[in-house]
Formats: C-alpha cells, sequence, structure tokens
C-alpha cells in the first residue's frame, strides 16, 4: 500500500515554469521587456497557446516504512455462535463455536460471532494489515476441503450470553475474507478492510462469520473461543501507521503578477502526527502550472516527484 503524504504544489506562473534544481527544460516563453517602463507582451489567445507536453519521469519506489509501522494484537471481547436449527438459543460461553452447516435435526446453519477491543489503535490511523487467528479443532466430516469465509459487520451491541439467531443484527453486505483449510490448528483470515471501515469511525459491534451453508450434506467447522483457555482464543494481530494528520505547505517565494523567463518557486512541507505517533515524513509531491490566472492547470509530470 501506498503509505504517502501528498503535497500539492499549486503555482501560478505566467510564462514558464523551471525547477532546476530537477534538471527540467522550460518551454517556449516570452521574455520580460527589459526597459522598466515598457507595458508587458500581450497574452497569446487561448486558441494560439503552444501545446503543453508533460515529461515523464522516472518514479523511485516507495520508501522503506517499516520504522513507522506500529504493531498491535487485540484479545476478542466477546464471541459466541448462531444457530437457525435453534434460532432462540444462546451459544455463547461455551469453549467452542461452529461454522457451516450441519443436517437437520441438528442446528443447520452456523455463525461465529466475535467482538474486539479497538482501544489499541488511534482513531484514523491507516491500517496495513489485520489478521484474524482463530484456533480449528476439528472438521465434520474428517478432511473436509477448503471452504471460502465472507464477514459481515455486526449492525448493533449484542452479548455473549444473550445472542441468538433471532436477534443477531449485522449488515447486508459481505466481504471475502480468505478461506480455512481442513487442518487442525491456526487458522488466518484478512480482517483488514472491515478493521480499517471501524477505525475510520463506523461503530464496531464486532463481526459474524459464514461459510459453507449449502444444506444437502453436513459440512461443520469447530473453533477455540475464550473460554477454551490453553491460548487458544481468538485474536487479531494489527500493523497500522499514524496517518491521521493532513501534512503542511508553505509557498516560500511565490511568483509576482509578471517573472523572468527563468525564475525559481520554492515551497516547503510538514508532515504531522498525534504525539503518541512518530510522523512518517514526506514521501512526494505534486508539481503543477498554469499560463495566465484563468488557464488550464497542466501537471510538469506524469507522476510524482518523490522527496529526497
Amino acid at each position: 500500500m501506498r503509505n504517502t503524504r501528498l503535497c500539492l504544489l499549486h503555482a501560478l506562473l505566467v510564462f514558464a515554469l523551471v525547477v532546476g534544481a530537477l534538471g527540467l527544460a522550460a518551454p517556449a516563453v516570452l521574455a520580460q521587456d527589459a526597459t522598466p517602463d515598457a507595458p508587458p507582451p500581450a497574452a497569446l489567445p487561448p486558441d494560439q497557446m503552444p501545446d503543453q507536453v508533460d515529461e515523464e519521469f522516472e518514479i523511485e519506489p516507495m520508501p522503506d516504512l517499516s520504522p513507522w509501522i506500529k504493531r498491535v494484537r487485540l484479545n476478542v471481547t466477546q464471541d459466541a455462535y448462531i444457530a437457525s436449527g435453534r434460532p432462540d438459543a444462546n451459544l455463547g460461553g461455551l469453549a467452542h463455536m461452529n461454522m457451516g452447516y450441519q443436517l437437520a435435526p441438528g442446528e443447520q446453519a452456523v455463525r461465529p460471532v466475535m467482538q474486539f477491543d479497538l482501544n489499541g489503535i488511534p482513531s484514523k490511523a491507516r491500517v496495513q494489515s489485520a489478521r484474524l487467528n482463530f484456533y480449528q479443532y476439528q472438521t465434520v466430516p474428517t478432511g473436509l476441503g477448503n471452504t471460502n469465509i465472507v464477514g459481515r459487520k455486526m449492525v448493533a451491541p449484542w452479548g455473549e450470553h444473550s445472542i441468538t439467531w433471532h436477534n443477531a443484527r449485522y449488515d447486508g453486505g459481505s466481504t471475502g475474507l480468505g478461506s480455512v483449510t481442513a487442518s487442525t490448528g491456526w487458522q488466518v483470515l484478512d480482517l483488514h478492510a472491515i478493521l480499517q471501515s471501524w477505525v475510520n469511525g463506523q461503530a464496531n459491534y464486532g463481526v459474524v462469520l459464514t461459510g459453507n451453508e449449502v444444506a444437502s450434506a453436513t459440512h461443520l467447522r469447530s473453533f477455540r473461543t475464550r473460554e477454551a483457555g490453553g491460548g487458544t482464543a481468538p485474536f487479531v494481530d494489527v500493523e497500522y501507521i499514524c496517518d491521521t494528520k493532513t501534512p503542511l505547505s508553505n509557498v516560500v517565494h511565490p511568483l509576482p503578477t509578471y517573472a523572468k523567463a527563468s525564475f525559481t518557486v520554492t515551497w516547503s512541507g510538514e508532515d504531522r502526527a498525534p504525539s503518541h505517533c512518530t510522523p512518517s515524513g514526506l514521501h512526494s509531491f505534486d508539481l503543477e502550472y498554469r499560463v495566465g490566472s484563468s488557464g488550464t492547470w497542466h501537471k510538469l509530470n506524469k507522476g510524482r516527484y518523490p522527496v529526497a
């Protein structure tokens, strides 16, 4: 993922833009009259202006962001599962939770529900990864093939000892989380998109997981819960960057109304971060120009100049 700070430099250029440090050639221009009292040359009509050709530069690779990446483990605060074949039964507080389908008179469609404490992540942080880990201790039948899993965000508060199939509330959309195998042991799903939405401000009421619920046969998976003990409770490992504040930029030497054919425009920028985070720095900036006060803005390059 690109973890950048973008500082957009909108420089109003009447004739041309030359950035000497980058060695850019100036486009064709009309030089300012050397006579101090002479009026400036008239600007060409827009339909007679020469075409501006963007110059292309090779963009440097993304910088190493590892010094600014923070890591935190989110422990599950409550977990349970719900069963369509037992719609009014609460299945929280157990040492296991089931997912998949169990033929009648079994539990039929079953879905785990989990919630995690996000207090360790600053609001609006940029999540780099979020890996949901849970311990699978059996499958029915044995050797059950890989199963794709989707997640739905819970949209209302719920309790581990009160949630049921009938009262569970979750949204209609779903997010693909990856797949689980038949292996006994730790399984990992990608919770990145859902967790980022929580960090961005959506209410965190947890997530419900859905596996294979085709009703033609039993295909059931069982996972450990926080009540099982032995270090097998679900958890989420998160990597994030404190990209929570917009970088500051300032044009140090703005241009006058009229300028010579060659001139220099300088600017400064500053990255910011919350007091408990380290700024990740400025990675790049955009360089644009236009001729006249109402002309079209042109990118002087395709892409962005990396900041040294």
